[in-house]
């Protein structure tokens, strides 16, 4: 009985894992846009962001708030924005963003 609860606590551990690893990259590289923007004093390092996430995750939130963003961070499938209440891709989020500033990034700057 106690080999099945260890195996359970271990898949329970590994779900926490994905989630926080779906979102970390988006939320770190949320940080380079944001700090590209005079958002951010600096832009996190992803070790930085798996140490203290809800410290830096908490940033970015309000980053994001600040260009007209809602973001929330941690989520299974990455990051969610909304913009006026409507649900934006990443992508998306990121283009509006750019278009509130005169930058020559480009959307693609951000995205692997």
């Amino acid at each position: 009985m106690s080999a099945i609860k260890d195996n359970k606590k271990d898949i329970e551990m590994d779900d926490q894992m994905i989630v926080s690893s779906c979102s970390l990259g988006e939320t770190a590289s949320d940080s380079k846009l944001l700090f590209d923007l005079g958002k951010l004093y600096n832009s996190i390092r992803m070790a930085n962001m798996i140490l203290y996430w809800d410290y830096y995750s908490s940033l970015i939130v309000n980053g994001w708030e600040s260009l007209g963003i809602d973001c929330i961070t941690g989520s299974a499938y990455g990051n969610e924005y909304y913009l006026h209440g409507k649900a934006l891709a990443r992508r998306e989020a990121v283009g509006y963003a750019l278009s509130e500033f005169k930058t020559n990034k480009t959307v693609e700057d951000y995205f692997d």
